[in-house]
């Protein structure tokens, strides 16, 4: 399952290493990570990888919220609503 970290604007590069610092403390390892704009994806294949998730959110002093990835896709329109149709 894929999660995406919100990162804090101001030291983004400092706030993606606290995430996957805090991934290690539980034992997470992604086994996959994308960077986007104030946005860390990671792949998480662990089963109990959301109930560790919420044991990190607390821990996180530059990350805003944890979600889950749905899809990932270009942001216009006419790409968002077919994969959308297809995630479903």
């Amino acid at each position: 399952m894929r999660y995406a970290f919100e990162l804090s604007g101001d030291h983004e590069e400092i706030a993606a290493d606290e995430a996957l610092a805090c991934l290690a403390t539980e034992g997470l390892n992604p086994v996959y990570t994308q960077h986007y704009d104030h946005c860390l994806v990671v792949e998480l294949e662990e089963p109990d990888a959301e109930i560790r998730l919420e044991k990190i959110a607390g821990k996180l002093a530059m990350g805003h919220h944890i979600l889950r990835v749905a899809f990932i896709c270009n942001n216009e329109p006419e790409t968002i609503i077919p994969v959308q149709k297809t995630a479903t």
